[in-house]
C-alpha cells in the first residue's frame, strides 16, 4: 500500500513466472481491490500483472479489463 497525503493506494500484484493462468484470476484481484475498499484499507487500488511479455501477449481482452497495467520481465 502507498500512503501520501492521508490518501492510500492498494497495490494488488500478480507475478507470474511460470504458472498456468487460472480462471477469473485477474477479475478476483479486482474483487479483492473493492473488497479493501469496502473495510476501509485503502481509498483505491491498482491491479498490476508482472510476467514474461508471451503472458501478457496471451491475455484476453475481457482479463485486460481487469488491469490497470503490466511489467514485463524482459
Amino acid at each position: 500500500m502507498l500512503e501520501n497525503g492521508g490518501s492510500r493506494c492498494g497495490l494488488l500484484i500478480e507475478n507470474k513466472i511460470r504458472a498456468l493462468r487460472k480462471a477469473r484470476q485477474i477479475e478476483r484481484y479486482r474483487m479483492r481491490g473493492d473488497e479493501g475498499i469496502a473495510k476501509g484499507l485503502w481509498d483505491k487500488f491498482l491491479v498490476i500483472l508482472a510476467a514474461p511479455q508471451r503472458y501478457a501477449d496471451a491475455l484476453l481482452t475481457e482479463e485486460q479489463e481487469f488491469l490497470d497495467g503490466y511489467l514485463t520481465y524482459e
